[in-house]
């Protein structure tokens, strides 16, 4: 229950938009805008606004008009004209369903009362007898739910039913299913300064830098052998120490690791803002000069200096000599490990049914140009038939399905604030506790994991790979042998995982593209077939034997030590909403005389990496499959169009041309929902978003907003073009030559590939505006023309004017698309997430017909120019569209003469 004990006034008005009740009912539901949520990490909005003021939403008893304006525009005006007295919170949370509940609540305990009435039940008296009432109704009915849910908690809903834990704010446990995953990640590294510097002590107390902690210590031991060290130097130290976090970043890793740390902390303390820190500061600073006042001879405070501090002194010097010894003793030599890695196959009894493929460019995962798997000497011949036994499945697949399948002994070991379940097993194969990790990123599909695993398809060690992006302790990854195309053996390095730990190194079979149909799903065990189509794709690997094969000169090391890598599994399953269902499993055994709390961090590490692995695919979103169904055949193909590896490729200063990209299929092989695809994707991107108008002038409007995916500025400008049709706006944005009109610094634009009549990837290159800053290029794949019917625009949430006519819209949308061509290293690549380009056919308020323009675009310049300075060159936008409604007047006044 969200509802709070006594009613709090509450001064924070801006900030906030409203998505349930109005005025007449003196209360409404309100949410925080990603400005306010923004505001709620500096220090001086902590120190002035209450605690109930930084949640996510909120229920307010108010007689303000400007808190019931949903317009953003009237609302603007309002916010400058609303009276700042108080407005009452009665209710507060981070998930939008726990806070509708008691709405529907709140609403029924107000509904037939008069306002004279409804303060009356705002008294405090009354509303404590209330909220008793609603606690103990509410405790038996979580109560019953939470016993049910925990009858019907299974593999297919593990995710659905559990998506995230409570606020650091609020401390308490509770799902947030009404959050976002965008805005989830924005929030759960969005610390203040505060944070950031108690997370900084902490991680120097820990000894995690051992040079910054050196210089913490030595400047305690200073100051205790000169006699100065007191509570208020110790603090003043301390402090110092933790604000010096501008000047060395932390890692998000390192931001994860203390988060929990923290809220305990501050849960304990009370420390949930500044506004606790600084009042329980001054509290002890009375507090000790009450005590010299009234007892003046009582040293307490002394004796407590003189004891507690050098204790605290000499446990830290106690926790680093421990480090260090302990990380010395750890440096064991690795014993060998013995026995096989292997056990009894496991292979499902139903026959699967393998839809057919088409037969188009093949992806050779060894270097025979040809697709002929190696030839296979006795011993390697025996393992394959080993690994990859007659029948529908290789054993790699069937053993790593088996094992990571959430029914088989996984116990829930923590529920994450990213939405990601984490549960642990004792391993029959490693005898360690493995790993396995759920979550459900919504917008993406099993394209999207292809593209995320699938960058580096030859494991050539590209260091711009996605790997080396979700694995922070990747040090290098190699192709050692072929059993089949589409099974290899690949060798894994990492680096220490803690100071003193040799770094280690895997060796393990890999099945490299497993994209599963609903038939086979249903025969590994997955789900059942719901006739819905909805694909899986994995990427599977088990132990390789150390007597199996000797690594060549060139990559041996005997810096790394051996380990085994039992199970290594990453599956994503197509739910029916447009999610996607991540799956992670690590079986490890570290070998080598290693304590136990050495397989717990490691554990967090797959944590993280899941985590980091949810970010990115989030950030690339949906895309189309890259590889065939599964096969259990030694000469499979997976790949549909290999991936171009952009390592030790270079792209000429000469135009780019379709050989320097990606091979693309052709045009007629090309369906008609990638475009629709496309469009959704930019439209339910950008289109519903909470804009902040930023200008109006001479009939243009420009919004910005900040999207989850991109620390930069989106930006949308709004202007109505009399006398005009979509076919001009259609007729300026393909002809070529009108390019740099529309956009100052507009180098090129050419068309690389045109995949199918409507789609088709561009490159568009930037020249240097000022000396000092590199000239930009963007990869786009664009659909230059579409024109949705009604139903699509109602299904879309595009609004439709009165009278509109089928046709009467247009759309011209882009997304990324950097992996379709290799870097120039004459210029600095950039990144257009989404653009948009739509013209409305309508009438304005004094009836003359023309076309609304709205365009709209994300965009990351790249390099190193500082989010301020491409916030600035915003307003350039609004001269962008002035340019664009002025070519799209003439090009409408070319076509009324040549009537």
């Amino acid at each position: 229950m969200t509802i709070l004990s006594r009613p709090i006034p509450s001064k924070s008005f801006r900030s906030w938009r409203i998505t349930a009740g109005n005025f007449e009912k003196r209360l409404c539901v309100q949410e925080r805008t990603v400005e306010g949520l923004s505001k709620n990490k500096r220090i001086a909005h902590r120190l002035i606004y209450k605690e109930t003021d930084f949640l996510r939403y909120r229920i307010i008893f108010s007689y303000n008009t400007s808190d019931y304006e949903m317009d953003p525009v009237k609302r603007h005006v309002a916010v400058k004209k609303t009276s700042r007295s108080s407005r009452i919170v009665l209710a507060v949370a981070n998930s939008l369903q726990e806070i509708m509940c008691d709405w529907d609540t709140i609403t029924l305990l107000f509904k037939d009362r008069s306002l004279a009435t409804m303060s009356d039940l705002l008294a405090a008296d009354s509303w404590k007898r209330l909220h008793e009432s609603l606690s103990d109704t509410s405790t038996l009915t979580e109560a019953s739910k939470a016993e049910t849910e925990q009858n019907l908690f299974s593999e297919s809903s593990v995710i659905k039913d559990v998506k995230c834990i409570s606020s650091s704010h609020s401390g308490e446990s509770g799902q947030e299913n009404g959050l976002s995953y965008d805005m989830q990640q924005k929030q759960q590294l969005s610390f203040d300064a505060q944070d950031m510097c108690f997370i900084r002590i902490m991680s120097l107390w820990s000894w995690l830098h051992p040079l910054d902690t050196f210089v913490y210590l030595s400047l305690l031991i200073f100051a205790l052998g000169c006699g100065a060290m007191r509570f208020f130097s110790f603090f003043l130290i301390s402090l110092g120490a933790g604000f010096t976090y501008p000047f060395r970043p932390m890692s998000r890793e390192e931001l994860q690791e203390f988060e929990e740390r923290l809220c305990q902390l501050e849960s304990y303390l009370g420390w949930r803002s500044p506004r606790h820190v600084v009042s329980t500061i001054i509290s002890f600073a009375l507090v000790k000069q009450v005590m010299l006042v009234l007892f003046p001879q009582l040293n307490l405070m002394d004796a407590l200096e003189s004891v507690l501090l050098p204790s605290l002194v000499s446990l830290l010097l106690y926790r680093g000599i421990s480090q260090l010894f302990c990380g010395v003793k750890l440096r064991v030599p690795v014993s060998a490990a013995a026995g096989t890695a292997f056990e009894e196959p496991v292979c499902p009894n139903t026959p699967c049914v393998v839809n057919d493929v088409n037969e188009e460019n093949g992806f050779l995962m060894s270097n025979d140009a040809e697709g002929t798997p190696a030839t296979l000497d006795a011993h390697e011949k025996a393992l394959h038939d080993e690994l990859l036994p007659e029948g529908p499945f290789s054993e790699i697949i069937t053993r790593c399905v088996k094992f990571a399948s959430v029914s088989n002994g996984w116990a829930t070991r923590e529920k994450r604030r990213s939405g990601a379940v984490v549960f642990e097993k004792k391993s029959n194969y490693s005898g360690k506790t493995a790993v396995l990790v759920v979550a459900n990123i919504p917008h993406a599909n099993a394209g999207t994991l292809q593209h995320l695993l699938l960058d580096d398809p030859d494991f050539e060690d590209d260091k711009g790979s996605y790997a080396y992006k979700y694995d922070s302790l990747l040090e290098k990854r190699a192709s050692v042998k072929a059993l089949g195309i589409n099974e290899r053996l690949v060798l894994t390095r990492y680096k220490t995982l803690q100071w003193g730990v040799a770094p280690r190194e895997v060796l393990t079979w890999v099945s490299c593209a497993n994209l599963f149909t609903p038939s086979q799903q249903e025969a590994l065990g997955i789900r059942p077939d719901n006739g819905k189509g909805l694909l899986a794709f994995s990427q599977s690997g088990v132990a390789c034997l150390d007597d199996f094969v000797t690594l060549p000169p060139s990559i041996a090391s005997d810096r790394h030590e051996r380990a085994v890598s039992h199970i290594y599994h990453i599956m994503g399953l197509e739910e029916a909403d447009g999610s996607l269902t991540l799956h992670l499993c690590h079986d490890v055994d570290p070998k080598g005389n290693i304590s136990g709390t050495f397989q717990f961090y490691a554990n967090k590490q797959h944590v993280k990496k899941t985590e980091a692995m949810m970010r990115l695919i989030s950030e690339i979103g949906p895309k189309p499959n890259i590889v065939r169904p599964y096969v259990n055949a030694r000469d499979f193909i997976p790949f549909i169009n290999r991936p171009v590896p952009r390592i030790n490729k270079k792209l000429s200063g000469e135009t780019p041309t379709c050989e320097h990209t990606r091979e693309l299929p052709p045009a007629d092989t090309v369906p008609d929902p990638e475009a629709e695809r496309i469009v959704k994707s930019v439209v339910e991107g950008l289109l519903p978003r909470q804009w902040k108008l930023v200008l109006d002038k001479k009939g243009i409007s420009l919004w910005s907003t900040v999207l989850p995916w991109c620390d930069k500025k989106a930006m949308k400008t709004v202007t109505f073009v009399p006398g005009a049709t979509p076919r001009d706006l259609e007729s300026v944005l393909t002809d070529m030559s009108i390019g740099k009109r529309l956009a100052r610094g507009v180098e090129s634009r050419g068309e690389i590939k045109k995949v199918s009549d409507s789609i088709s990837i561009f490159r568009t290159t930037f020249s240097s505006p000022v000396s000092g800053i590199d000239p930009r290029e963007m990869v786009t794949r664009e659909v230059t023309c579409y024109y949705p019917s009604l139903a699509e625009c109602t299904a879309l949430g595009i609004p439709c004017s009165d009278g509109a006519k089928e046709g009467s819209i247009f759309l011209h949308v882009g997304e990324d698309a950097t992996e379709e061509l290799p870097p120039n290293p004459k210029y600095q690549r950039g990144r257009v997430f989404m653009s948009l380009v739509m013209a409305e056919e309508m009438e304005d308020k004094k009836g003359v017909r023309g076309i609304r323009v709205t365009r709209s675009a994300s965009v990351d310049p790249g390099g190193s120019i500082p989010t301020a300075i491409v916030d600035g060159v915003l307003f350039m936008q609004w001269q962008e569209a002035a340019r664009l409604a002025d070519c799209i007047k003439e090009v409408a006044a070319a076509r009324l003469k040549s009537l």
